[in-house]
């Protein structure tokens, strides 16, 4: 790694990027790397450019070097959500810094070690240094030093391979994700994962047996996205002339991506279950729900279920498979729990794995999410039943029985108008008699009232006349 930073091949690491010691040099540095066109001298930071008033072949040799090896992760993070801010001061900001300290410690401490030094030891540190930077967020360095524990540990005791399957896939290394995932490392994984007592036979402890597993669902699932990439969404089986016309090319390439993904869901039904009804597992297992690694064997059902959050969720693969595009979800819907050959296959089988009782705290959380997908996914079934036929079935009884209407016998319409006609009459004559009679009912109400406004009148004239004869 140090050869690679002071030579400037690869990708620069964070400590190679410094303005002070590890890539800002000093003026004259700067000049002497500007001179040689970025090659540059140990100090003066050659592709990683030199002093801040360095030569203009340093300069720019740094920055073409760094923008090229970091653009796709820019573009990965624009095409994402806005990070949250940091506050200044805040523990995450505290914590990142922690991080990025022991990053440099521990890269100090992989440089001074010594060429004839125990490989363990080196590989030890490349590790810590991976998952910090990891943790960090930073991922093209952690992939560097997966790589190199790779390079010098080629049997990987300690499993990183699957680490840097998620790393390449993460970033969008498809080439190389793909190379790992048949390569050597995954080869003998994938046969011997077929009969469960060569496994338990093959690792010494539980705990390799898990790594062995883990490995052996990310390959799996790594395939199936891979091909999934190349079918439905660059559709690389239609580039050529023969894709394009002949339609059994196409066809042969949705077989072959049907069964990579029943392959990896028959490995482990839970990681497919998640994708696919994202939407109402993710209320219920938001980020860091796969907690701590276990300190003790987790056999069973519960296994599989924090083998399926440790994938998605710390591995980061549940953003790649909803990256791809927007309908991977239906898809894996269609494919794995609504299709024909699913049913045809299972007889009475439900769509989803059972869940075995007595259920754990974590199987609990896992049958509510179920709940909420299995209404979601009911929901959506309806609207596309009833966007695909009713409409069309009420329009169709709507026309026939208009047509009924207008074929109706002319006699039966003349005879239905005039028994129309008669009954209009009567109903005419009806309401003139009941008009007159509330006319004349009110005429006998005014007449009533005004003859009392007349008692009054005349009542009240004598009072008027004797209160004046008495007062005289």
């Amino acid at each position: 790694i140090l050869a690679q930073a002071r030579s400037g091949s690869g990708h620069p690491l964070p400590w190679a990027m410094g303005k002070s010691k590890g890539g800002g040099g000093s003026k004259k540095a700067g000049k002497r790397a500007g001179r040689s066109g970025g090659g540059g001298t140990k100090r003066g930071g050659g592709s990683q450019g030199g002093g801040k008033k360095g030569g203009k072949g340093g300069g720019k040799g740094g920055a073409d070097a760094a923008q090229n090896s970091y653009s796709r992760k820019d573009a990965r993070a624009a095409s994402r959500a806005k990070r949250k801010k940091v506050a200044h001061g805040g523990d995450e900001a505290l914590d990142a810094v922690r991080l990025r300290l022991k990053v440099k410690v521990l890269q100090r401490q992989i440089s001074r070690l010594r060429e004839d030094a125990p490989v363990e030891e080196r590989c030890k540190l490349l590790q810590e240094v991976a998952q910090m930077s990891v943790a960090a967020g930073n991922s093209l360095p952690a992939i560097e030093a997966f790589q190199e524990i790779l390079r010098r540990q080629p049997t990987d005791p300690d499993f990183v391979r699957t680490e840097l399957l998620c790393l390449l896939m993460y970033n969008s290394c498809l080439d190389e994700a793909q190379t790992l995932a048949e390569g050597p490392l995954f080869a003998p994984l994938m046969a011997a994962i077929r009969d469960g007592a060569a496994v338990s036979k093959a690792t010494a402890s539980w705990l390799a047996e898990q790594r062995v597993r883990m490995a052996v669902s990310t390959c799996l699932y790594t395939q199936a996205l891979i091909e999934y990439i190349s079918v439905r969404v660059l559709k690389e089986h239609k580039k050529t002339k023969k894709g394009r016309k002949d339609p059994a090319v196409a066809a042969e390439a949705e077989a072959k991506l049907k069964n990579r993904l029943e392959l990896a869901h028959r490995r482990n039904p839970f990681i497919s279950e998640f994708v696919a009804f994202s939407e109402a597992f993710r209320k219920h297992f938001p980020e860091g729900a796969a907690g701590p690694p276990d300190k003790q064997e987790t056999v069973g059902q519960d296994a599989l279920l924090k083998e399926a959050l440790r994938y998605l969720d710390d591995c980061g693969q549940l953003d790649v498979w909803l990256d791809t595009d927007e309908i991977v979800a239906k898809y894996l819907r269609n494919v794995l729990f609504e299709g024909e050959e699913t049913e045809a296959g299972g007889g009475d089988a439900p769509p989803l794995t059972p869940l075995v009782e007595p259920l754990s705290g974590l199987g609990q959380r896992w049958m509510k999410a179920r709940q909420d997908a299995l209404e979601l996914w009911l929901e959506e079934i309806s609207e596309e039943s009833d966007g695909d036929g009713t409409g069309e079935e009420a329009s169709g009884e709507e026309e026939e029985e208009e047509e009924e209407q207008t074929k109706q016998p002319e006699k039966g319409l003349d005879e239905s108008t005039s028994d129309s006609e008669d009954g209009d009459l009567e109903e005419d004559g009806e309401e003139t008699e009941e008009a007159h009679l509330a006319a004349a009912e009110k005429r006998a109400e005014l007449r009533e009232k005004a003859r009392a406004a007349m008692l009054a009148r005349s009542r009240a004239a004598k009072q008027s006349k004797t209160k004046a004869t008495t007062s005289a």
